[in-house]
């Protein structure tokens, strides 16, 4: 009995190792194309963009509103261009382990998380492009609020048939912005404008076939160093664990 426990725990530990190099494997990849398609486009003045709805383009400059489009964050009510928010539960739960033992773990419920999708401008010394966000985060937005804020105590609430017990602990608030006048990195496809009022203003944003599209405060030389550790270090993590969980499952055999 004990050596066939044996044999399907190791089974199971051979199976688990190999999907997580699969998964590993695949963000190293979606990491090194990330990283490629930055280093193949160069960054080029804001006023020599041209519409170009398949090539990519990349602008390094500053964010700024778009008309009246200066925006209020939520939580903190600070001015931005671009914001993201999430409320976090933190609750206990209270539950029985296989041997009818009780005990308790903290679990977390994300209750609201959003980001704002309005256009806002980026600019430098040669002109301005309107960068329509979508549901795209900006990477390295300041993060201007982190607080938890603990729920009264409460007892745990009664408990479903077959259910376990749960206690709020409290909630974490979390908020990012992009300041006006913050610097900003895009890498997107530029088309004509659509904006109404006929301003001219070129279009910078995600292309259409769902290709690369950043957003980030931070220059595309940290970029780059951190995409290709990104790569390595999850393509090394994938083939040690193709490894183990090949030693594991030969070595049932």
């Amino acid at each position: 009995m004990w050596a066939d426990a044996a044999v399907l725990t190791g089974v199971l530990l051979g199976f688990a190792a190999l999907v997580v190099a699969v998964v590993c494997g695949a963000v190293a990849v979606r990491s090194w194309l990330r990283a490629r398609a930055l280093q193949r486009c160069a960054v080029v003045p804001v006023g020599e963009l041209r519409a170009e709805s398949v090539q990519p383009c990349q602008i390094a400059g500053r964010a700024w509103p778009y008309g009246d489009g200066e925006l209020t964050s939520p939580l903190t009510g600070l001015d931005a261009v671009w914001y993201r928010q999430r409320v976090t539960r933190r609750y206990e739960q209270t539950y029985r382990d296989s041997d009818g033992n009780r005990k308790r773990r903290t679990r977390y419920e994300t209750l609201a998380e959003e980001s704002s999708t309005a256009p806002f401008r980026a600019g430098d010394a040669t002109g301005s492009v309107l960068v329509r966000p979508g549901e795209h985060r900006v990477t390295g937005a300041e993060k201007v609020l982190d607080r938890f804020e603990p729920h009264p105590a409460e007892e745990p609430s009664a408990p479903r048939p077959g259910a376990r017990r749960e206690r709020t602990l409290g909630h974490r608030r979390e908020e990012w912005i992009v300041r006006p006048g913050a610097p900003l990195f895009v890498h997107g496809v530029c088309a004509e404008g659509e904006v109404t009022g006929g301003d001219g203003l070129l279009e910078i944003g995600a292309p259409a076939g769902g290709g690369t599209f950043v957003l980030s405060v931070r220059p595309k030389d940290q970029l780059l160093r951190a995409g290709r550790r990104r790569a390595y270090g999850f393509a090394l993590t994938a083939a040690t664990a193709a490894l183990a969980g090949a030693a594991l499952l030969t070595g049932l055999t």
